[in-house]
């Protein structure tokens, strides 16, 4: 391409030429620096890429600390709930069944083996090991 450009410049004025150089000039000039803002910008994408990395693996870590944290506090929490729930249960239970015995006025009688699956609860008959 130069060969072509040098080929037509033998036959233009000086001023023709010169005017023609510099504008090649400015152009090379121009391009490096494009160029070197290209390669500057592309640094700066990387560098952002490596920070949000960073940040996506701390908010997954902290959102992994949390979730563990909320599964243990709703573990403890359902637990002292179920215990809290069965035994007003049982309370509200023995309550009825002495308000019947007492409307019925009959004598309390010791149970010697005829239990229902109401009178006593499943947690009481078996032991699942610590829930905690």
């Amino acid at each position: 391409m130069e060969k072509i450009i040098l080929q037509s410049n033998s036959q233009q004025s000086p001023q023709e030429y010169l005017l023609q150089k510099k504008f090649e000039i400015m152009l090379e000039m121009s391009n490096k620096k494009l160029l070197s803002d290209i390669n500057s910008i592309h640094s700066m994408i990387g560098k952002l890429n490596e920070e949000i990395i960073s940040l996506k693996k701390q908010v997954s870590e902290n959102a992994a600390a949390k979730s563990e944290a909320r599964v243990s506090e709703a573990n403890v929490n359902s637990a002292s709930n179920n215990s809290d729930t069965n035994a007003t249960r049982i309370y509200q239970q023995n309550m009825q069944r002495n308000q019947a015995n007492n409307s019925n006025n009959e004598k309390v009688k010791p149970r010697y083996g005829d239990y229902t699956s109401e009178d006593v609860a499943i947690e009481k008959m078996f032991y699942f090991g610590n829930k905690r």
